[in-house]
């Protein structure tokens, strides 16, 4: 595909691999719309959510590990030595935040929890309970980070690659299993990252901001994205173990993403 050919570290068996995968994203999209349209996505939502009782934690700490600031601090600290990969992860996380908007306020469906009988109902960690369901934010940002691991992973690593879409499909079941979203939801947003990554991708090709993010005008933007995300984590509302964990390693990727940008800017200045 044409656009890996202007990414870094993109071997040649990459570009069907790629192909494969957007066909997946697609599917799983489109079994997300005939899922939401049929009586199987309330059974199915109740059937996964039952066995959530068994291990709450890990679902918590799982859907916690889906949250944009979190995914968007984690792979920026992974790329903070790629220019290219950085322009598309920002990209990405902007055309991210437009689709997920756009389509949970067009639909506002309701949640579970709004429609559900409490009594069916154990919720993990403390979900959205009403409107916007549709796409599944969480899920989107795990579609999205396993899409731009595939493209940016070199070839060395590429064993990696099951586990981080292992990962993100885990992510993504976790919005079921906590009693945030329906089956749906997370099946129509796990796809639309894949394919927001694709048009961040497009973008990129056309108009480059690589080069840009390394100049004088642009040297601040990295780095007051750090603090933001930073000082989200510290100030967020922590009232269990797994999110304090998740707020805690956040913070830190955050302090890290600082502390090399300071040092790759003295660098530049001080050759």
């Amino acid at each position: 595909m044409s656009i890996l050919n202007h990414l870094p570290q993109a071997p040649a068996p990459l570009p069907s691999l790629w192909r494969a995968s957007l066909a997946l994203s697609a599917l799983a999209v489109a079994g997300g719309v005939v899922l939401h349209l049929s009586p199987g996505n309330a059974a199915l939502m109740l059937a996964v959510h039952a066995q959530a009782s068994a291990l709450p934690w890990a679902w918590e700490t799982l859907t916690h590990m889906g949250e944009a600031g979190f995914v968007l601090v984690l792979l920026m600290y992974l790329m903070r030595k790629q220019p290219a990969g950085l322009s598309l992860l920002l990209k990405t996380w902007l055309l991210g935040a437009l689709v997920s908007q756009f389509f949970k306020r067009a639909f506002d469906l309701p949640r579970p929890a709004a429609v559900v009988d409490p009594a069916l109902l154990f919720l993990i960690g403390h979900p959205p309970l009403s409107g916007h369901s549709m796409p599944s934010g969480h899920s989107m940002a795990a579609g999205s980070a396993a899409a731009i691991v595939l493209l940016l992973i070199p070839a060395h690593r590429r064993w990696l690659l099951p586990v981080v879409l292992g990962l993100s499909v885990l992510v993504a079941c976790s919005r079921v299993a906590v009693g945030a979203h329906w089956p749906a939801d997370v099946l129509v947003g796990w796809g639309l990252g894949w394919w927001v990554v694709a048009a961040a991708a497009s973008w990129e090709r056309h108009q480059p901001w690589a080069q840009s993010l390394t100049q004088s005008h642009w040297r601040h933007a990295l780095p007051l994205l750090s603090c933001l995300l930073l000082i989200s984590f510290v100030l967020q509302p922590n009232n269990s173990t797994p999110a304090i964990v998740i707020s805690t390693v956040g913070a830190a990727l955050g302090l890290a993403c600082l502390w090399h940008l300071r040092q790759a800017w003295q660098k530049r200045l001080h050759p």
